[in-house]
């Protein structure tokens, strides 16, 4: 009732200012409608989940469509910021010899993001680099993610009407939560977004329908998607193994075995000739040092919290409330997880129920990821793990965290079921409440970039390092793109 009372509160500001913010633009309004039809037909498919509920979660899910691409259009910055910029070298290499799969899988930091830049790509070649349209990716290839999630609920057909609608509320709430900003809001962090829903479809065709060889082929691309899209995403392969592993089925020896084949293949590919980025600092030493452990453990339960409490400095106040917070929420948030996937294995593993293997894997792969991000990160600094662009995989920790609350719950009386919505109905509000705290950082990007974006425009790299922090790089790179007719200097561009 909360979360969807949100939405209303968010809906109605939304519709006052959108004719304002988009200047007449109906796009974001029909597109909001069109995901409310789908989610609606998707989740009432089969007769598992009556026609109320199905409109409920469509009129959620479109109001949440309507509010995230409202704010979004107000603060995007029709420009390149950061990393997009290496691009141009290899747009620069394309114009004098032509690109081989060889210069899509190269490294990027940590990362191979062949399909970033693929997209990108395709972008200069049909648009002259329009990045609203990277915009418009990220966008779909977030409401197929959350399509994702209302699959996995008509599938599974478990849950009263109420706990449905928490469930999924909770699944948009997060899937496309405005503290991700930096994300939609410059073009190469499509890299991430795309990760996190293969990730997502991945392990939903291998928890849920017949344990097939073909939804294990189709699992294994959407891995491979995500491998070829962010470095975290490695850990779909020992993660979807160990689905496998849990659900068994007929065959399942030879299906976990080819899985693990394969991803140990597309793991030695991704690491070959692979090196440490110049510039960052080593790993952290966690098997050698105690003070190292202590600051990747504070470090992970922290970014875990950040859909929930949006709080990106509160490591640098010891005297905040923030500061202890917000790992003590990603403490508590692991906790309740791990009992909950303890629960099941014990209880319900045995009666071969496992409508809760979906949100385990979620909930583990997204605590993996941000280990794994904190093992990478935390020697740079603290303020890594608070980076908006990580609470994509994050988030994905407390959408799990909300569907073992409600659809997959382990127990079955009304007390529990009461106890568990309501725990659930929090999480949610809070993650709406988390949307509205990174207004202020939405707004300095949009702020910070449309005053660069103007200076660059008059040639005052100086005045634009906000886009790149090179200036002697940066007037090069421009340099390149004013004469191509790209990107903020095409024809029509705003």
């Amino acid at each position: 009732a909360y979360g969807v009372a949100g939405w209303l509160a968010s809906v109605v500001i939304a519709w006052t200012l959108a004719p304002t913010v988009l200047g007449g633009d109906l796009r974001p309004v029909l597109a909001a409608v069109g995901l409310a039809v789908i989610t609606a037909a998707m989740l009432a498919a089969g007769g598992r989940h009556g026609r109320g509920v199905a409109a409920t979660v469509g009129l959620v899910a479109g109001l949440q469509a309507l509010v995230i691409a409202t704010w979004l259009a107000a603060a995007f910055v029709d420009a390149p910021r950061w990393d997009i910029w290496d691009l141009v070298p290899m747009l620069m290499r394309q114009e004098a010899q032509g690109l081989s799969l060889r210069d899509l899988w190269a490294p990027h930091n940590e990362h191979r993001p062949l399909v970033a830049r693929a997209v990108l790509l395709a972008n200069v070649a049909l648009t002259d680099w329009n990045h609203w349209y990277e915009l418009g990716v990220m966008l779909v290839v977030t409401a197929v993610h959350f399509l994702i999630v209302v699959r996995y609920a008509r599938e599974t057909g478990r849950g009263r009407g109420p706990a449905t609608v928490i469930a999924l509320a909770g699944a948009g709430t997060f899937v496309a939560t405005a503290t991700q900003w930096e994300n939609y809001l410059q073009g190469w962090q499509i890299a991430l977004v795309v990760g996190a829903a293969a990730v997502s479809g991945s392990f939903l065709l291998l928890t849920t329908g017949a344990p097939t060889w073909r939804r294990l082929a189709a699992a294994a691309s959407l891995a491979l998607l995500g491998t070829a899209s962010f470095g975290s995403c490695l850990l779909a392969w020992p993660i979807g193994a160990l689905g496998l592993a849990v659900r068994r089925g007929p065959g399942w020896l030879a299906r976990t075995a080819a899985w693990l084949v394969t991803g140990g293949v597309v793991g030695a590919a991704y690491v070959h000739g692979l090196v440490h980025p110049v510039g960052l600092p080593p790993p952290a030493p966690v098997l050698s040092s105690f003070t190292a452990l202590a600051q990747v453990i504070y470090g992970t339960c922290m970014a875990l919290a950040m859909p929930v409490w949006y709080a990106p400095m509160a490591f640098s106040d010891t005297q905040s409330v923030a500061w202890w917070l917000l790992p003590t929420l990603g403490a508590t948030g692991i906790g309740v997880g791990t009992a909950l996937i303890g629960w099941h294995l014990v209880a319900t593993r045995a009666r071969g129920e496992f409508a809760w293997l979906f949100p385990a894997l979620l909930l583990v792969f997204a605590a993996g990821a941000c280990a794994l991000t904190a093992i990478g990160r935390v020697p740079l600094g603290m303020h890594a793990m608070t980076a908006s662009r990580y609470i994509v995989f994050t988030s994905l920790f407390w959408v799990g965290l909300v569907l073992l609350l409600t659809i997959a719950l382990p127990w079955r009386s009304l007390v529990a079921r009461r106890a568990a919505s309501v725990v659930a109905v929090v999480i949610v509000a809070a993650g709406l409440r988390a949307w509205v705290d990174s207004l202020p950082a939405i707004e300095a990007h949009y702020v910070g970039g449309a005053l660069a974006r103007e200076a660059l425009l008059r040639g005052d790299v100086v005045g634009a390092v906000v886009l790149f922090p090179s200036p002697p790089v940066l007037d090069e790179r421009q340099q390149y793109l004013r004469r191509r007719k790209l990107s903020l200097f095409r024809p029509g561009a705003r």
